[in-house]
């Protein structure tokens, strides 16, 4: 009875090394990808969410990499500051994947449109009603 104990003590010591080892990895990873962006003077806020709340989420949590949860949280109040102390390069590559976002949403809307032979000004009413709005200040 005792080494059978034991072995599972020994088992969830182990479990809990690798969980901290995968933390660990996933926190290098990220910190590699911070080293990656530049210092600077700017910063990229979200100022509108439109209908892509989650595709947002999503790509904020890959830039800042903060949980999804709680960028779901933070997000609720506008305008959100995504990242500061960038440079406007990397800001303006960011926001281009925003921009990305928005493209697809918007082929995907007018395409939907045309199906349901809806107008062209209600197309682009929902349109911009669905856009994700990101400025770099």
């Amino acid at each position: 009875m005792f080494g059978k104990k034991r072995q599972e003590q020994i088992a969830k010591r182990e479990e809990t090394r690798e969980k901290l080892q995968e933390i660990t990895y996933q926190e290098r990873v990220f910190a590699e990808k911070r080293a990656i962006i530049s210092a600077g003077d700017k910063s990229l806020v979200l100022t509108g969410m439109g209908f892509n709340k989650i595709q947002a989420i999503k790509l904020i949590s890959e830039i800042t990499g903060k949980h999804t949860l709680d960028i779901s949280k933070e997000i609720d109040t506008l305008p959100y500051t995504i990242i500061k102390n960038i440079s406007e390069g990397d800001a303006l590559a960011m926001k281009g994947a925003f921009d990305d976002i928005n493209t697809n949403f918007a082929e995907s809307t007018r395409k939907r449109a045309a199906e349901l032979g809806t107008g062209e000004e209600q197309t682009n009413q929902a349109i911009q009603k669905g856009l994700i709005t990101v400025e770099v200040v």
